[in-house]
C-alpha cells in the first residue's frame, strides 16, 4: 500500500449536533472528494483533538449512592451535591449534607494520610443496627430494584468513596469496612472507605465515530455489554486521557495532538457520505450535563482534525484484505 494522497478535514461540533441532547454531531460529506477507487482504501487518522472541560468532576455519573436495612429491606438514596470540588475538604462537606438528608447526626471525615473517608454513623438514630452502605455497577439490562434509579444503578460513587461496588443486585457487597473489627461495617458505627477516595472518576476521553475501521474493546467500555473476559467491535476510533482530577482556571481545555498516527481505521467504504462523531467517558456515556439542554446549545462541543489518506493498492503480494469482522459491525448512526 502506497499513500497517492491526503487531505486535513477540520470539524467544528457546535453547530452539528443531533439527538434529543445534542450530543452527536454528523456532518454529510460532499460526492467528489470521498470516494475511491476499487483498488485504493480509505484511511483516516485522528491528528488533534479540543474540548473544554464544561463539566463537573462530580456530576450524575459519580454522585449516586444507597444503604440498605435488610430488617424491612429498604434502600435509602444518597446524592452528593453536582460541582466542581478541587479539594477533599469540599467534597467531604458535600458527601456529608448528602448523608444527613436522611441523618442529621450523620458525620463524614477525610484522613488526608490514608486517603480515606469515614463515615461516624454512631450517633445517627435513624440508620439501622443492620444497615450498611452500597454503590452499583450493574451492566447489562439486569432489572433493578423499583427505588434504584436508572442512573444509580450504574455509578462510579464507589471510586470516588473508595469503596466495594456491587455488580449483582442478588449479591450486595458492603461499601465500607469497620477499621474496629476489620469486617464489612454495619449499623450504628463508624464506616471507613476500603481503598483510597477521589475527586474524579473519568480518566479518559473516548471519540467514537461511524467510520467502521475494524478496532476492538473490552466488555468494559459499555455498560450494556455482558461482564466478559472477551473482545468486541468497537465504533471508538481513540482514547484521550485526561491528565488533571478537576478543572481549573489554567487548564480549561482538554487537548491532544497526535503526530505518529496512533489512532487510524482504514474504512471498508468505497465513498464517504457522511461523518459522526461522540464523546463518551471509559464505560460508554455521554459527558454529562451540567444543566439540560447543555450540549444542544453548544456547551460541550469539540473540535477535531482528520487526516485522509487516499491508500493505493500497489501489488497483489501488498494486497490486503480487509477481515470480514470490519463489515460485520451494526452500530447505527
Amino acid at each position: 500500500m502506497e499513500t497517492a494522497y491526503t487531505k486535513n478535514i477540520f470539524l467544528d461540533s457546535s453547530i452539528n449536533t443531533e439527538g434529543s441532547d445534542g450530543r452527536l454531531a454528523r456532518w454529510i460529506c460532499p460526492s467528489e472528494g470521498f470516494s475511491v477507487a476499487n483498488n485504493q482504501y480509505i484511511k483516516m487518522t485522528l491528528n488533534s483533538f479540543s474540548m473544554r472541560r464544561n463539566w463537573y468532576n462530580i456530576n450524575t455519573s459519580n454522585s449516586v449512592f444507597y444503604s440498605f436495612d435488610p430488617a424491612g429491606a429498604i434502600y435509602t438514596e444518597y446524592i452528593i451535591q453536582q460541582g466542581n470540588y478541587t479539594n477533599f475538604t469540599d467534597l467531604t462537606l458535600a458527601i456529608q449534607d448528602a448523608v444527613q438528608v436522611q441523618h442529621p447526626l450523620a458525620q463524614v471525615s477525610w484522613d488526608p494520610t490514608s486517603r480515606k473517608f469515614e463515615f461516624n454513623m454512631t450517633l445517627a438514630v435513624t440508620f439501622g443496627v443492620a444497615e450498611f452502605f452500597v454503590g452499583f455497577i450493574i451492566k447489562g439490562a439486569t432489572p433493578a430494584p423499583a427505588i434504584i434509579s436508572t442512573n444509580g444503578a450504574f455509578n462510579d460513587a464507589f471510586e470516588i468513596l473508595g469503596g466495594r461496588p456491587t455488580r449483582d443486585f442478588n449479591n450486595l457487597v458492603n461499601l465500607f469496612e469497620d477499621l474496629a473489627t476489620l469486617q464489612p461495617a454495619v449499623g450504628l458505627v463508624k464506616h471507613s472507605s476500603y481503598y483510597v477516595g477521589a475527586l474524579n472518576s473519568i480518566s479518559e476521553l473516548c471519540i467514537r465515530t461511524s467510520l467502521q475501521g475494524g478496532n476492538y474493546q473490552s466488555f468494559g467500555y459499555e455498560r450494556n455489554l455482558p461482564a466478559s473476559s472477551g473482545l468486541t467491535n468497537t465504533d471508538i476510533i481513540a482514547r484521550i486521557p485526561i491528565l488533571q482530577a478537576t478543572w481549573t482556571q489554567e487548564r480549561e481545555f482538554i487537548h491532544f495532538e497526535d503526530f505518529d498516527d496512533n489512532f487510524s481505521v482504514i474504512v471498508p467504504e468505497k465513498q464517504l457520505s457522511q461523518l459522526v462523531f461522540s464523546v463518551s467517558d471509559h464505560k460508554g456515556r455521554l459527558i454529562p450535563e451540567v444543566n439540560f439542554g447543555q450540549a444542544s446549545d453548544g456547551g460541550l462541543s469539540f473540535r477535531l482534525s482528520l487526516k485522509m489518506s487516499i491508500m493505493n493498492d500497489i501489488s497483489s503480494r501488498e494486497h490486503i484484505t480487509l477481515p470480514s469482522d470490519i463489515r460485520q459491525q451494526t452500530f447505527n448512526y
